[in-house]
């Protein structure tokens, strides 16, 4: 359990790691894309072999799609309500597709933030409950890729005129709820039945299957340039290679 929530925080702290980095070293934005791709990859390949397979075997194929499509409509519709109040700000790529002309709105970035976080973090503690290589895969993942999304938070924070302290502060508080969603994933479902972690296995990967194609590898692919898809190949044969081995 301890496990579990110190995992959920690391990765959420790499917001905050990326929130630093951008601030303090500016870095480009082709090197930050090559990252996230990879870590695109990586969950790609974790959401595909191990957690909605697991999730097909202990629930049958009707429950996990049902779940799978509602985890993506959540997403989606969050994701389209905190783009109407700002919340779009939190990506490049985003603030320009979504036709937002008012200011950029903090509440709505760190909510933005969330949205694309807790279920990340909640499938780390649910990848540790099923065993295998998954959490720890699913921890690589979000790590690697939440970095990157945190250097493209601070251009929208930034955007909110809100001082380094407040930024700073704002990503430690979310990197908490990361923590807290993976100690909640893994305790709170540990007794569940079979079919119980199926679905909610399904639900928490649709949504981050849909965060991954609305976010993550558009915006990749936009700074990246053409070596992105080397990078996101690479992770996903790497998480590929890693939970077969294991």
């Amino acid at each position: 359990m301890l496990k579990a929530f110190i995992l959920g925080l690391i990765a959420g702290l790499a917001l905050l790691l990326g929130a630093i980095f951008g601030l303090v070293f500016k870095p480009s934005k082709k090197i930050a894309s090559l990252i996230m791709a990879f870590g695109s990859g990586v969950l790609i390949s974790a959401l595909a072999f191990d957690l909605m397979e697991d999730a097909y075997l202990k629930g049958g194929i009707i429950p996990i799609s049902l779940g799978f499509l509602l985890g993506a409509g959540v997403f989606v519709f969050g994701d389209y309500l905190l783009g109407k109040r700002g919340g779009h700000y939190r990506k490049h790529l985003k603030i320009e597709r979504s036709g937002y002309s008012g200011e950029a709105n903090s509440m709505a970035i760190a909510l933005g933030a969330l949205l694309d976080g807790i279920p990340e973090s909640a499938m780390i503690g649910i990848g540790l409950l099923t065993g295998g290589s998954t959490g720890i895969l699913m921890f690589s993942a979000v790590f690697l890729s939440n970095i990157p999304e945190g250097i493209s938070g601070v251009f929208g924070i930034s955007h909110a005129k809100k001082t380094r302290r407040f930024i700073f502060t704002l990503w430690i508080l979310i990197a908490l709820v990361c923590g807290l969603a993976a100690l909640i994933g893994f305790k709170f479902l540990a007794s569940s039945s079979g079919a119980t972690l199926a679905l909610v296995s399904a639900v928490a990967a649709g949504s981050i299957l849909a965060m991954i194609s609305d976010t993550m590898i558009p915006e990749a692919f936009e700074e990246g340039g053409v070596f992105v898809a080397l990078s996101t190949v690479c992770g996903f044969l790497s998480a590929f290679i890693i939970s077969r081995l294991s």
